[in-house]
């Protein structure tokens, strides 16, 4: 089976989550106890997408989100967004570690 590349939009301020995102990233929320970026990837691999077939791009905060991914998720790969020009600029960041023609975008804020 083939494996779908996926890349994790985990990128904006979280202006409507405020006081909570000016210190703990959207990303790094939490529903019931897990991080939406754990929830996220837990889902992907469930789904038979691996670690290594995941990118996500980080943004406000991005060193709690480097932080967090290189300790709880090995394999998945990270890149930070520079200037924030909307969902196109974001993705692509992601592009020279895209080695797939399909991927798949997953917004952070959108659970599925």
């Amino acid at each position: 089976m083939r494996k779908i590349q996926t890349i994790i939009l985990a990128v904006g301020e979280g202006v409507r989550l405020r006081p909570y995102t000016q210190l703990i990233p959207k990303p790094l929320m939490t529903i019931n106890g897990i991080p939406l970026l754990t929830f996220h990837i837990d889902k992907l691999n469930s789904l038979g997408i691996p670690n290594e077939k995941i990118i996500v791009v980080v943004s406000h905060l991005k060193e709690e989100g480097l932080c967090f991914l290189n300790r709880f998720h090995k394999r998945v790969r990270v890149v930070a967004q520079g200037e924030k020009k909307g969902t196109a600029a974001a993705v692509s960041y992601a592009k020279n570690l895209i080695d797939d023609n399909e991927i798949v975008i997953v917004y952070i804020d959108i659970i599925f």
